[in-house]
């Protein structure tokens, strides 16, 4: 909390996997080895974007969603992702069971977000 009250805060993002048609949320357990937030349960997966350092942007065959969780990229193509919001929050590591951007998105946007990612699904399907 030392950097955040210095005003020092970072960018990640979060990807939110839904199946289309039982509409479940793929989620996840953070590890218990990560240095915040660890044994967390949160959306599909989190992660921070590379830095402007150009050998960082080299990582070979770790796009998408099959390097972290083997989902391969014909199943969920980066191309195919929406862009749905962007938030700003502060929160301490304080031992939750879920994580704190997690229950700030289910209780703000989630029910929404889904709810117009099945009508844009229907919509293309003619359903």
């Amino acid at each position: 909390m030392t950097n955040i009250n210095k005003g020092l805060l970072h960018r990640a993002f979060s990807a939110f996997v839904f199946h289309p048609h039982p509409g479940k949320l793929l989620m996840q357990q953070t590890a218990s080895e990560k240095i915040t937030f660890p044994d967390m349960w949160t959306n599909t997966c989190c992660s921070h974007p590379l830095d402007d350092f150009g050998e960082e942007k080299i990582e070979t065959d770790q796009l998408g969603l099959e390097h972290e969780l083997g989902i391969p990229n014909s199943q969920a193509p980066p191309d195919n992702f929406q862009y749905l919001t962007r938030i700003h929050y502060i929160a301490p590591s304080d031992g939750n069971p879920i994580t704190p951007w997690f229950k700030l998105i289910a209780r703000d946007y989630l029910f929404e977000w889904w709810n117009i990612l099945l009508s844009k699904k229907k919509a293309e399907t003619g359903l």
